[in-house]
């Protein structure tokens, strides 16, 4: 299950809240087995049609074991810049 939230913060720039649950009952999509769930925030900024950036923050947790650093932590705060360009 996911919910993306979008707010329009003027002509070329829009927040973006995400909320995502899952269960990988086997760890084939994550090499972990558990129940998961992220929560992050984004802000999107088009400098042109062909040029836009968006970086985004956010949390992930397996609520069943540890999953992230090495199977060492149950959860992870996770920060990521995304830079697109369309030719």
């Amino acid at each position: 299950m996911v919910n993306y939230t979008m707010f329009q913060l003027g002509k070329k720039d829009f927040l973006t809240f995400r909320n995502e649950w899952w269960r990988d009952e086997d760890g084939m999509r994550s090499g972990f087995a558990g129940t998961y769930t992220s929560h992050s925030i984004g802000w999107t900024h088009n400098f042109t049609q062909s040029i836009q950036i968006r970086p985004e923050i956010g949390y992930y947790r397996n609520w069943t074991q540890p999953a992230f650093d090495l199977g060492t932590r149950q959860g992870i705060l996770l920060a990521g810049m995304d830079l697109t360009i369309r030719f």
